[in-house]
């Protein structure tokens, strides 16, 4: 039995040439998604760390937020009505070329400074000695942002770092980290109840990625104030 040519040729495969093709087609469509999909994840990714650094941002925000507000509490302020300038508290300082900031706050409410004598008066809480280092500093250091509470001095050891693995924090720009500004107080008004700000300017940025950043900016009215004269 004899088979026709025309059938034969239907029953033949792709030639070579078609299958070269085929495959260099189907290399550039995966090459294309394969790239689509790292954009996707490298994208992704990136999004994920200046979330982090966002989130950073807002703890330490808050922290420093906090933590400064409460810089000259003193429990027995009511000594003020009678001396201005009584309160042990109310140093507010930067050091280092604006890298450092010390400031106290009475942290047990029992009125003394670091142990110190009391404040003899009436309206003082009962005298009680006090462990407590209530002199406490912050400051920018190897690229990472420090508590100490272990004797508001600039350097030295005791200190704790706030800011998470990864993350760096340099100056923002050419400005000082931190700075305290004074309300500036009217001619002749004597003494004036003045609520200094201490304004923070940093920038956080991925450890491994610094094109990837987060400036910081804060602006921390201090609640109590400090007794000024013109």
């Amino acid at each position: 039995m004899r088979i026709s040519n025309s059938r034969l040729r239907l029953q033949c495969g792709l030639t070579l040439v078609e299958l070269l093709i085929s495959m260099v087609i189907g290399l550039m469509l995966s090459a294309a998604f394969t790239s689509c999909w790292l954009a996707f994840v490298r994208h992704y990714q990136q999004q994920q760390q200046l979330n982090r650094l966002a989130d950073e941002a807002m703890l330490v925000s808050g922290f420093l937020g906090r933590e400064l507000r409460r810089a000259g509490f003193w429990q027995a302020g009511v000594a003020l009505i009678h001396d201005p300038l009584a309160n042990p508290f109310s140093p507010l300082s930067t050091d280092d070329g604006g890298r450092c900031l010390r400031y106290r706050y009475d942290l047990n409410g029992d009125g003394l400074l670091q142990g110190g004598e009391p404040v003899t008066a009436p309206w003082h809480a009962p005298a009680t000695s006090s462990a407590s280092n209530e002199n406490f500093a912050i400051r920018l250091r190897g690229r990472a942002l420090q508590l100490s509470r272990d004797g508001g001095a600039c350097s030295g050891g005791g200190w704790e770092t706030l800011t998470t693995p990864g993350v760096e924090v340099i100056p923002l720009d050419a400005e000082p980290v931190f700075a305290i500004r004074w309300p500036p107080l009217p001619a002749g008004s004597g003494w004036q109840l003045a609520h200094p700000q201490v304004s923070i300017a940093l920038l956080l940025r991925d450890e491994q990625e610094p094109e990837l950043q987060r400036p910081l900016r804060l602006q921390v009215e201090v609640r109590n104030g400090v007794w000024r004269h013109d």
